[in-house]
């Protein structure tokens, strides 16, 4: 029993030591030259790849989320470039969750993917809490392919975006505008320098968001010089009414950029 229990704890540790340098390769594949700039953001600029900068993004992520993996990242004479738009502070990523629900923020954060590269994981020592984070610490460095899809403009699925972004009942949470300037002031805090990029939206789109949540998002990026807006593109860059196409997303945010 006594050498089967030895066998036992060889094995565990010979496991631990195949992770560890997993995690350790991993990290070094992926480390951050430390010229780059830095890009955070969600499904509207997930597909950047612009030489120069560090993409951040993916679909759905929180500010929150955001926040934690900028924490990690030396920002000190860098531009951050963080992508916004109405939908950024329209209550749809926190209107699920119950304010009874003692877990709301935990789960708020964790009900997401993590950016790709996020450096919360750029310390071999970090471990998952759970298997759905350990699958998305699986994701982090696997090649993000760029999905051939086409320009949809239709009625329908303009309406069902708007339904999913902008929720009907108006309850002016301020969650998602409290993470957003703790972003902003660490930033500032450690020397870097905020620009905010504003992607298009499309002008049968723009109608339809309920004019509430357009005076919010005003108020909200009023206060900022920084803002990098873009001309209205041609159609057929669309995905749909509120995002541009994967496979035009680094082209066109390079020139707004540069």
């Amino acid at each position: 029993m006594k050498k089967f229990i030895t066998l036992i704890g060889y094995c565990l540790l010979l496991v631990a030591a195949i992770l560890i340098l997993i995690k350790f390769a991993l990290i070094n594949y992926g480390r951050i030259d430390r010229n780059q700039n830095i890009i955070l953001g969600d499904s509207h600029i997930e597909f950047v790849d612009v030489e120069g900068l560090a993409n951040f993004s993916t679909g759905g992520a929180p500010m929150k989320t955001l926040f934690i993996g900028i924490q990690m990242i030396d920002v000190k004479n860098k531009k951050v470039f963080i992508s916004i738009g109405p939908h950024t502070f329209a209550d749809y990523r926190t209107s699920r969750y119950s304010d009874k629900n003692k877990n709301k923020e935990w789960i708020y954060t964790m009900d997401t993917l993590i950016p790709k590269r996020l450096n919360i994981y750029q310390t071999w020592w970090k471990l998952p809490n759970s298997r759905k984070e350990l699958y998305r610490i699986a994701k982090l460095y696997s090649p993000k392919p760029i999905y051939d899809v086409e320009t949809n403009l239709t009625d329908t699925l303009l309406d069902r975006t708007i339904s999913r972004h902008y929720p009907n009942e108006y309850i002016n949470d301020t969650t998602e505008r409290k993470w957003f300037n703790k972003i902003i002031s660490h930033v500032h805090k450690n020397g870097g320098k905020v620009f905010l990029i504003e992607m298009p939206i499309h002008e049968d789109y723009l109608k339809r968001i309920p004019t509430k949540y357009l005076v919010r998002y005003d108020s909200i990026t009023s206060r900022f010089e920084n803002v990098i807006r873009f001309n209205h593109p041609p159609d057929s860059l669309f995905r749909d009414g509120d995002h541009i196409l994967p496979k035009y997303q680094s082209e066109f945010l390079a020139r707004g950029i540069n």
